[in-house]
């Protein structure tokens, strides 16, 4: 019951976006012999994880045109008081849509909660274990503090991190030492990176800004 009722609420919560740059909704629902079903548009195009893995890095205004589109979705989520919670290249997606070959959606607000709904209990499972990808959490998502639209726009610094650089600004092997890594190492700067000279320095400042620890910076 208690997975049935966190489905239906969180296919819910994605029914209410309707961004251009957020994966659409048809229908959900469960199905006279109780089949829960959620019915979403087909999407073919390339993720941004697996564009990274082919490229390594992008040119800076093709990392800079999927982190704006990104935010465009993510704005009306946050407006609309929901939080994406997994934001990673994975669940971004470039396709070609009325023509434009770099249209990207934001994908799969599974793990998306309102903030009216949020508690405890949703942030961090009964057994202890984190929602989310340990690689792009926010510090935050690891100590099961209140979560606002702030927690999205570092997982998607350090998205933006890995796009212009080719590197994360941190390494690990495991969840908890992420959780270390996010919460008390500084990321690396993108100046000593490899491709750091080059980087804009307005990019650089815009997304180390982004990958603050604390919300309020």
């Amino acid at each position: 019951d208690q997975s049935k009722a966190r489905f239906l609420r969180e296919a819910r919560t994605n029914s209410l976006l309707t961004s251009p740059h957020t994966v659409t909704v048809f229908d959900f629902g469960e199905s006279e012999d109780g089949e829960l079903y959620l019915a979403m548009e087909l999407l073919d195009g390339e993720s941004l994880g697996q564009r990274l893995a082919r490229v390594r890095r992008l040119p800076y205004a093709e990392a800079v045109e999927y982190a704006r589109q990104a935010l465009r979705s993510l704005a009306e989520a946050h407006a609309k008081g929901i939080i994406h919670r997994d934001l990673k290249p994975e669940n971004v997606m470039r396709l070609t849509l009325a023509g434009r070959e770099d249209h990207v959606k934001v994908l799969d607000f599974g793990l998306a909660v309102s903030t009216a709904q949020e508690d405890a209990a949703s942030r961090i499972t009964r057994e202890g274990t984190f929602q989310g990808t340990p690689v792009y959490m926010s510090p935050e998502q690891f100590t099961g503090k209140p979560l606002d639209a702030r927690s999205d726009l570092y997982s998607l610094a350090i998205m933006a991190y890995e796009m212009v650089s080719g590197e994360l600004p941190f390494h690990a092997d495991s969840p908890y030492e992420w959780a270390t890594q996010h919460l008390t190492v500084p990321p690396r700067p993108l100046s000593q990176t490899a491709r750091g000279p080059a980087i804009p320095l307005t990019l650089q400042t815009a997304i180390e800004r982004g990958m603050s620890k604390a919300p309020e910076q």
